[in-house]
C-alpha cells in the first residue's frame, strides 16, 4: 500500500496524483503502474538519505513536475492510446525501477560502508527516468498532436507501397516455414546481437551474411522476437524470394517508414507531412526515400522515442534488382548514422554487397558476423541440442543416431531443419523407418529428404546463371567450375579449389562444359 500522505509530506505531489490516477486505469497501462509504484515506494523509505546529496533538490522538482503532467494528460477525456513506443518507454522506466527496488532489498543506504556510491547509483536512476519519462509526456500530450488530421494522415499512410506480408510474424511466416532458434542454441549468437542492440555508441548497421543454409533468417528471427519483447522492435522486412511483394527492394523502406508511423504517434504525424509534400515519394530512388520517409521524420521527432531502437531487414540478397540491393546497403551505411534507429540486416556475402560493407570508408560504422566462419564445434553442438529437442518429443533416439544425423547437416541448419521435416512427415508415423533410411543411406544425397536443399541450390544456381550481365565466357567459366568439382567428388577449400583450377586451366584441359 502506498504511503500517499508520505508522499505529499515529502514534496512528491506530482507522483502521488499519478500513481492515484493509475490506480482507477485498466489494466492496460499496467507495467508503468507497477514502475510508479515501486518508485513511490522506494521514494518514501530513502527520501531522507537522498535529500542530503548534491542536485536531488533540483532533479526531485523536474522530476516531480512531469510525473504532475503526466497525471494531467493521462486524465484528459480521451486517454492516450498505448502506442508500441509509450509501451516501450514504460519498459525502460520500469527496468530503472526494479534497480532501485533491487537496492532497497538489500539494505537501506544509510547502513551501507559505500552509500555514495548507491547514491550516485540511484540519483543516475532518476536522471535517466526523467529523459524517459520527458518522452512519455510528448508522446500523450494529445493536445500536441490533435493539430492533425487522422483521416487525412491514414489517406497519405495508405498510398505507400507497404507490404504486410514481409513483416516479422506475417501471416505467411508460417507458410514460409519461418521460426526462431530453437531453445539451447545460438545462444552467444544471440547475446552478441543484444549487447550490440542495448549499445547506444555502437555501430548503427549490424551486418550478419552466411552461405545458404546456415540458419540467417532463423537468427534475425529469433533477434526480432528479443527485440520485441525489449521494446525496441521498431520495424522488420524479411525478404522472400517467392513472394513478389516481399522480394521488391523499392517495398523496404516505404513498408520501414510505415511500421515506424504504428510505432510511435509522433512519427506518424512527421511522416504525414513529409507525404503532404511529397506524395509520391516511393517512386524516388532509395536515397531519395530513405532521406524522406525515414531519416528527416526520425530526426524531427527523435527527442520523443526510446533509445535503440532497430529495424530488421533480412535475406536482402533475395530481392530481384541486385543494383537495388547494394544501393539499399550504400544508402544504410551512408545516411543512417546519428539516427535514433540502427539496421539490422542479414544477406549472403554477396559480392557487391561484400564491396560495401568492406568498404574502408565505412569502417566504423557496421559490425560484421560470418555465419559460416563460426566454430564448428559450436554450430555442431547447437545442431545436435536442435535435432536433439525437435526429434526427441516423438520417438526415441540414441546419441550415437543423433551424432550421425549432426554430421550429415555439416554446418547447415537447413539440412538438419530438413531431416526433422523428412522425419517427422505426417505427424512422425513412420519416423522409425525413415530415420533408419537416412541412417542406412551410402550417402546422404542419395536420400529424398534433401529435397527442399536441391530447390534451395537451384534457386541459387539459376540465381547467379540468370545475371544479364555476365557473357557466354564468364557463364562457360562458371560452367566449367561447377563441372569440376562434380567430378572431382571430395569437399574443397576455396584456396584449393582454385588452384586445382588453375592448373587445369593451364594445361587446356578445361573445357567440357559447353
Amino acid at each position: 500500500m502506498i504511503n500517499s500522505q508520505g508522499l505529499l509530506h515529502n514534496g512528491w505531489q506530482g507522483l502521488q496524483a499519478f500513481v492515484r490516477l493509475l490506480d482507477n486505469t485498466t489494466s492496460t497501462f499496467g507495467p508503468l503502474k507497477r514502475a510508479m509504484e515501486v518508485l513511490a515506494e522506494f521514494i518514501t523509505t530513502f527520501e531522507y538519505e537522498a535529500a542530503a546529496y548534491k542536485d536531488y533538490a533540483q532533479v526531485k522538482i523536474e522530476l516531480n513536475a512531469l510525473l504532475g503532467d503526466l497525471a494531467e494528460y493521462f486524465s484528459a477525456s480521451t486517454p492516450p492510446l498505448l502506442t508500441p513506443t509509450i509501451e516501450s518507454l514504460a519498459q525502460s522506466v520500469g527496468r530503472e525501477t526494479e534497480l532501485l527496488l533491487s537496492l532497497s532489498k538489500r539494505s537501506k543506504l544509510g547502513r551501507y560502508t559505500n552509500a555514495t556510491v548507491d547514491m550516485n547509483t540511484v540519483m543516475g536512476c532518476y536522471r535517466r527516468m526523467q529523459g524517459l519519462l520527458s518522452r512519455l509526456a510528448l508522446n500523450v500530450n494529445l493536445s500536441i498532436w490533435k493539430a492533425f488530421d487522422e483521416q487525412t494522415t491514414d489517406t497519405r499512410l495508405k498510398m505507400l507501397p507497404y507490404s504486410p506480408t514481409a513483416r516479422y510474424r506475417s501471416a505467411e511466416s508460417d507458410n514460409l516455414r519461418r521460426t526462431g532458434c530453437a531453445p539451447r542454441t545460438r545462444v552467444e549468437l544471440l547475446q552478441r546481437l543484444e549487447d550490440w542492440a542495448g549499445d547506444e555508441d555502437s555501430p548503427h548497421v549490424y551486418w550478419l551474411n552466411g552461405m545458404a543454409g546456415t540458419g540467417k533468417t532463423t537468427v534475425a528471427y529469433s533477434f526480432c522476437e528479443s527485440l520485441k519483447e525489449s521494446g525496441q522492435l521498431a520495424a522488420s522486412f524479411f525478404c522472400a524470394r517467392r513472394l513478389p511483394e516481399c522480394r521488391d527492394v523499392n517495398r523496404i523502406l516505404p513498408s520501414i517508414s510505415y511500421q515506424l508511423s504504428l510505432f510511435s504517434s509522433p512519427y506518424r504525424h512527421a511522416l504525414s507531412k513529409v507525404l503532404g509534400c511529397h506524395p509520391d515519394i516511393h517512386h524516388d530512388s532509395l536515397t531519395e526515400q530513405f532521406d524522406k520517409l525515414i531519416a528527416e521524420p526520425l530526426q524531427e521527432v527523435g527527442h520523443t522515442l526510446p533509445k535503440n531502437l532497430i529495424a530488421v531487414i533480412d535475406a536482402l540478397d533475395e530481392c530481384d534488382n541486385w543494383n537495388g540491393a547494394s544501393t539499399m546497403i550504400d544508402v544504410l551505411l551512408s545516411r543512417s548514422r546519428n539516427l535514433p534507429v540502427k539496421f539490422f540486416v542479414t544477406s549472403r556475402p554477396e559480392p557487391r554487397i561484400l564491396d560495401l560493407m568492406l568498404d574502408e570508408r565505412y569502417r566504423n560504422s557496421r559490425l560484421e558476423l560470418r555465419l559460416h566462419e563460426i566454430d564448428e564445434i559450436t554450430v555442431h553442438g547447437d545442431i545436435w541440442t536442435y535435432l536433439s529437442a525437435e526429434l526427441g518429443r516423438y520417438m526415441t533416439l540414441n546419441a550415437v543416431n543423433i551424432d550421425i544425423l549432426t554430421q550429415r547437416s555439416g554446418v547447415l541448419f537447413i539440412y538438419a531443419a530438413t531431416l526433422v521435416r523428412y522425419i517427422g512427415y505426417d505427424n512422425f508415423s513412420r519416423a522409425e523407418s525413415r530415420l533408419q533410411q537416412i541412417l542406412n543411406a551410402a550417402s546422404y544425397q542419395a536420400s529424398t529428404s534433401i529435397r527442399d536443399i536441391d530447390m534451395l541450390y537451384t534457386t541459387i544456381l539459376k540465381s547467379a546463371f540468370d545475371n544479364a550481365e555476365l557473357d557466354d565466357l564468364e557463364r562457360r567459366e562458371m560452367t566449367d567450375v561447377l563441372g569440376a568439382i562434380i567430378c572431382i567428388g571430395e569437399p574443397l577449400t576455396v584456396g584449393d579449389g582454385g588452384k586445382g583450377m588453375y592448373s587445369w586451366w593451364r594445361t587446356g584441359a578445361g573445357g567440357w562444359g559447353g
